[in-house]
């Protein structure tokens, strides 16, 4: 089983003792999904993130997707979405399987990258993406326990209920972690020093004024350029200056 060593170190640091045992089953867990679901296995892509993800060909000859995870709450809610969306704006979904962590889905090919097409096209692209994954707010009370909807107030509330207590006095050191990707729950560290993960998302949200038509224009014609979304990604990660930018871009100043 070809699976590689940045793929496992990502695992291993993610999910630590947990990802460590995932890894060491994956060979046996594709195998399950092969004669279960009688496919033929190709290589795995080559972009994989926390998913072990393979290419493969199904009884028939279509060409699907073997997507293999740990098994939790978090790939069960993957599961529900792709059952709930049902093929739109997304890979529709085939077989699952959430007790062994499998997911057998259509496979995509990809296309053009946005920034080759026209602008209109690829406002137009933009769009339509957009509408397609939107759903309405009754979807979403299917996806999960803790998600509750108030169609009447056009909003959805997902709560998550604390099985801790935690204490700590005034001498303690309490850390809170700014992040974009824990909204609308927090995420605490029980161990000491105890930390917290807050949302900075919902201020955002209830400050951010809609975008016009034209400044949304203006910012995707901004942005639609492949030097700059570079030079974004390295500010993303650190404060740089702008001779370290020209370096990591491969242009040096003339001395």
């Amino acid at each position: 089983m070809n699976i590689p060593e940045t793929f496992k170190n990502k695992i291993a640091g993610a999910f630590g003792e947990e990802g460590i045992k995932w890894l060491e089953t994956i060979a046996s867990r594709v195998q399950i999904c092969v004669e279960k679901w009688n496919l033929k296995i190709d290589a795995p892509v080559t972009n994989l993130s926390y998913n072990y993800v393979l290419n493969a060909i199904d009884l028939y000859g279509n060409p699907v997707i073997l997507k293999l995870g740990i098994p939790g709450s978090d790939f069960q809610n993957e599961i529900r979405a792709l059952q709930a969306y049902n093929g739109i704006g997304c890979a529709r979904l085939i077989k699952a399987d959430a007790s062994r962590g499998a997911i057998l889905q259509m496979r995509l090919i990809p296309g053009k990258m946005l920034y080759v097409e026209d602008e209109i096209s690829s406002i137009k692209h933009f769009i339509q993406v957009w509408k397609s994954i939107r759903c309405p707010l009754q979807l979403l009370s299917g996806l999960s326990s803790e998600i509750d909807t108030y169609p009447d107030e056009n909003k959805a509330v997902i709560r998550r209920i604390s099985k801790y207590i935690i204490h700590f006095d005034e001498q303690e050191e309490l850390f809170l972690t700014p992040s974009y990707f824990v909204w609308p729950h927090l995420f605490v560290k029980r161990d000491k020093p105890i930390g917290i993960n807050y949302s900075v998302m919902e201020n955002q949200l209830e400050a951010a004024k809609p975008m016009s038509p034209e400044d949304l224009i203006k910012f995707l014609r901004a942005m639609g350029d492949f030097t700059r979304l570079q030079i974004v990604k390295y500010l993303a990660e650190k404060s740089r200056s702008t001779r370290e930018l020209a370096g990591l871009r491969g242009q040096f100043p003339n001395i």
